[in-house]
């Protein structure tokens, strides 16, 4: 039995952007792309009112940023984040967040939301990709050993920033 497509947002206030993320999408059957929107408050509406599992976010934007739309959406159902940017620098600072969030009690502190909030993104992605990351211990995640891979084969992208 088919599954249904991948019901995704895109974020961006640069409509040539949009456009490149649209046009790498529009082909896949996987994913159904139900809204563009061009800045974090119509970001954060869309996702309350669209409910997508996919978000296509980019970081630097006027206003309400990406991390900002992050906050705004993370105690409703939220979707899968995939940080989009331009500038290098807003790439390292994704990484570093994501890397920092292995620690529950922390990232949710320094996020503003819930442990459970953060639990459910973490289930998600690895339903998601259909590996296992992490193993849940008392206080955090410790990255199981697909996980460490997956860390180690990423890893160069970021150092050549």
């Amino acid at each position: 039995m088919p599954t249904a497509p991948i019901r995704t947002l895109i974020v961006d206030d640069e409509i040539p952007a949009q456009t490149r993320i649209l046009g790498r999408l529009e082909h896949r059957t996987d994913i159904k792309v139900v809204g563009v929107a061009s800045n974090g408050r119509e970001a954060v509406e869309a996702v309350r009112r669209e409910q997508p599992e996919l978000l296509f976010l980019d970081i630097q934007m006027p206003g309400f940023d990406g991390f900002s739309v992050v906050k705004g959406v993370m105690e409703i159902e939220p979707p899968l984040f995939v940080f989009v940017t331009a500038y290098q620098e807003h790439a390292v600072r994704a990484f570093e967040a994501a890397s920092r969030h292995l620690n529950l009690p922390r990232a949710a502190e320094e996020l503003g939301v819930t442990q459970g909030a953060i639990s459910k993104q973490v289930i998600a992605l690895e339903d998601f990709i259909g590996v296992r990351l992490f193993v849940r211990e008392p206080g955090g995640l410790r990255l199981t050993n697909e996980g460490g891979s997956l860390k180690e084969a990423i890893a160069p992208a970021f150092t050549t920033l």
